[in-house]
């Protein structure tokens, strides 16, 4: 192989029954070498074609510029070719979207580093030529980028501007001209969400608009691809503030809006919450349902997660504890929803006539510490803080509706033990016409959960372990695992870990990024 990148390729197959995951001999599995600490490598899935690995290298070209590693592996972790694509140094990739012929990358100064006048870049990757095409930028002054989104040969990017303003920048990527579009919303205005469709050439945007730096409305628009507003309408409902928002675009005329949502007494409504993390600052009590046809609100509907199905088991002692107590202020004070989630990675997806909401639960983690010390007259003072561990995220929920906004079911997904220095998503949830699979990956073991299209659960939740490339290997560490659908039947799993061998006379310990292949049938 190449000397930038050892790919350790070892061959190896697991069966996924119907109801878990199993492991049958030996898997298909790749090893990168590769710290435990931080992750390196980003990996984006091609379905068939394959997957595309990418790595920022500590050289630099005669120009200056960052060379980042490109690697693409067959559908049997067999790499195809290796090349490096030079960026402007001090970028980081900041998210990626795939279509079916292309996967847009787009690369930003990272906070820490930001200047007045921050750059961005875009890299084109042909899936069918194999061919890089690379485009940069400049932002406004000291703003920052939300969210984007691809449809066709255009790109739409979100951008957030001081004083709390916002703006959205169409890039052509055949003539690369870039173009600012002016959404007309008055006031203080924060974009949420930009999605795209499959069907026609339009993105869909999310936005809250803010007087006098209090929430006053949501507002949704229909853009073409030409960078023209085809509809714009607004949403307010004075019992509730919507957030984590999903959006699908389902034909030309029909547009589906799933996420959670807070009440009035408790929101956090103040632009400054919302701008910078909202999914720190808002408390979800339910999910909502919205259906627009033609620019027109056709249903809605409210589902407050008291009304869901073994809701209370998805809590942790303590939190049950805390529930509980809140129950009872509120019965006092009159109030309802007790039970409240913060929510990370919203997504809905369609399977036959229903609309799934899905979202990963977590909350903030610390642990009190006292230490002590002297005062000024020399007593021994105590004084205790708070140190913060991570983001535990305990459950991924699950909410269906039909397509009047019927509730028809609900479920969960434990997660056990994960705590995270930086949100992340954990759990994969894909469906098919019969069933949904909520798999994830965590300590070298596959968790899965199968349920059918009524949300009964099939079978028990099902742990089966990832074997490792060697028999005597033994698994001393892992973070930052994942798991995700390929194509197919197949699924595609990652992770750091640290792996002890005393068979191996050097490199024992290793530490390494793992990609194995999983089938599921």
């Amino acid at each position: 192989m190449r000397k930038t990148i050892v790919l350790l390729i070892f061959f190896n197959l697991m069966l996924l029954s119907f109801t878990s995951l199993a492991q049958v001999v030996e898997p298909i599995r790749i090893e990168l070498p590769a710290s435990i600490d931080a992750p390196a490598y980003n990996l984006e899935v091609l379905k068939e074609n394959g997957l595309l690995v990418f790595y920022e290298s500590t050289e630099l070209t005669e120009e200056g510029k960052r060379k980042w590693f490109f690697s693409l592996l067959d559908t049997n972790l067999h790499e195809k070719w290796l090349q490096y694509v030079p960026l402007s140094d001090g970028l980081a990739h900041h998210s990626t979207h795939s279509t079916q012929d292309q996967v847009i990358m787009l690369f930003v100064t990272p906070d820490a580093k930001k200047s007045s006048q921050p750059t961005y870049e875009l890299l084109r990757f042909g899936i069918q030529n194999n061919h890089f095409v690379l485009f940069g930028g400049i932002l406004p002054d000291k703003a920052t980028i939300k969210d984007f989104a691809v449809s066709g040969n255009k790109v739409l990017i979100a951008v957030s501007l001081p004083k709390y303003n916002s703006d959205l920048l169409l890039y052509d990527l055949e003539n690369g001209s870039l173009s600012s579009i002016q959404h007309g919303i008055e006031g203080q205005s924060v974009i949420q969400r930009i999605a795209s469709s499959t069907v026609s050439n339009h993105f869909v945007v999310a936005t809250k608009r803010f007087d006098n730096n209090r929430f006053s409305e949501d507002v949704f628009q229909i853009i073409n691809n030409n960078g023209t507003i085809e509809k714009t309408w607004t949403y307010t409902n004075e019992m509730y503030y919507l957030h984590a928002l999903a959006i699908l675009t389902d034909g030309d005329e029909r547009m589906i809006i799933t996420g959670s949502y807070d009440n009035k007494e408790r929101r956090r409504n103040l632009v400054k919450d919302f701008s910078n993390q909202p999914e720190l600052t808002s408390q979800a009590i339910g999910v909502f349902f919205l259906r627009y046809e033609a620019g027109e609100l056709q249903a809605q509907s409210y589902q407050d997660f008291e009304s869901f199905s073994n809701i209370y088991k998805v809590l942790s002692t303590e939190e049950l504890i805390k529930t509980r107590q809140r129950q009872s202020r509120s019965r006092q004070t009159k109030q309802e929803n007790a039970i409240a989630f913060q929510f990370f990675k919203p997504e809905v997806i369609k399977t036959d006539q229903q609309f799934i909401y899905s979202a990963e639960a977590f909350n903030p983690q610390y642990r009190l510490e006292t230490r002590m010390d002297y005062d000024f007259y020399g007593r021994l003072v105590p004084y205790t803080y708070n140190i913060f561990e991570g983001y535990r995220f305990f459950s991924a929920l699950l909410a269906s509706f039909d397509e009047n906004g019927k509730f028809l079911w609900s479920s969960d997904f434990e997660l056990r033990d994960v705590i995270l220095p930086q949100l992340r998503s954990n759990v994969s949830i894909h469906t098919d016409s019969s069933m949904v699979a909520a798999v994830m990956v965590q300590n070298g073991l596959i968790h899965s959960k199968i349920i059918d299209n009524v949300g009964d659960q099939i079978g028990q939740t099902e742990q089966s372990r990832i074997e490792s490339t060697f028999t005597s290997d033994r698994l001393l560490e892992e973070k930052y695992a994942s798991i995700n659908w390929w194509y197919d039947q197949f699924y595609m799993a990652t992770g750091y870990q640290r792996i002890s061998n005393n068979r191996l006379r050097t490199n024992n310990p290793r530490s390494v990024f793992y990609i194995q292949k999983l089938v599921f049938e």
